[in-house]
């Protein structure tokens, strides 16, 4: 298939601002970036990530994914929405370990404290 043509997409070359992409992204990833936003999706991914931080403490998140179920998609899931989740101060990398799945060390990901009902 032929790629389609920008000037047909109503897509400008310009890149998309939206804090979730990187300046140097393609059009394509803004894009991308934009309708999830948009319709919702990235609320709802942010919102599973948290409850299964909240529920598995100090897993990595290959090991969150393995919780949760759908294998890899799941993973690349979390592992984008993770950082974003920590951006706002809900989560935190708290240390490195070797994840018991891959056998790489592994950032851990723990919700903040108030996040669990704790004062800080």
């Amino acid at each position: 298939m032929a790629p389609v043509p920008l000037a047909s997409t109503g897509l400008s070359s310009a890149p998309i601002e939206d804090s979730h992409d990187r300046h140097s992204d393609p059009i394509s990833s803004h894009a991308a970036a934009a309708a999830i936003t948009q319709s919702g999706t990235r609320a709802i991914q942010k919102d599973a990530t948290l409850k299964a931080v909240r529920q598995w403490p100090g897993c990595t998140s290959y090991e969150l994914a393995e919780k949760v179920g759908g294998g890899l998609a799941s993973r690349y899931m979390l592992a984008r929405r993770l950082p974003e989740l920590a951006k706002d101060r809900l989560v935190d990398r708290l240390g490195l370990r070797h994840c018991r799945i891959t056998g790489h060390l592994a950032t851990t990901w723990y919700p903040v404290p108030q996040q669990m009902g704790f004062s800080a």
